[in-house]
């Protein structure tokens, strides 16, 4: 799925964020029931690119995925799917692949895997 000549940013980013839900959403469902349960209350948010404010709070601009969890305990998961699509060279395979991986790898971190945890589980 490459961008199309003449389709708007806008469009791309719809498609990309319906290919990625749709990953989500197929992930999730294979997940064990108990992780289930337990990201039931961890909203996962598609989001295009990082935003000014992340960037100026010290979030790399090319960051795939973010797990976090604010004072008062409330946590989501961030993927930024624009970020995805370039890491995968623009290759819808590669994109639905990453998008996976990247869920997985923010998922671990939601269960308290540090890095080291989720290289030991491929997903570092």
């Amino acid at each position: 799925m490459r961008k199309r000549h003449g389709s708007s940013h806008a469009e791309h980013a719809a498609l990309l964020s319906e290919i990625a839900g749709a990953v989500v959403a197929r992930t999730m469902d294979d997940l064990p029931v108990p992780v289930r349960h337990v990201l039931s209350r961890i909203p996962i948010l598609l989001e295009r690119l990082p935003s000014r404010e992340d960037i100026l709070t010290g979030l790399e601009p090319d960051t795939l995925g973010r797990y976090e969890e604010d004072e008062q305990g409330l946590a989501r998961i961030r993927i930024w799917i624009e970020n995805v699509w370039d890491y995968s060279d623009c290759d819808e395979g590669i994109f639905r692949e990453e998008i996976q991986t990247t869920l997985l790898h923010e998922i671990g971190h939601a269960l308290g895997w540090d890095e080291d945890d989720l290289e030991e589980r491929g997903l570092g």
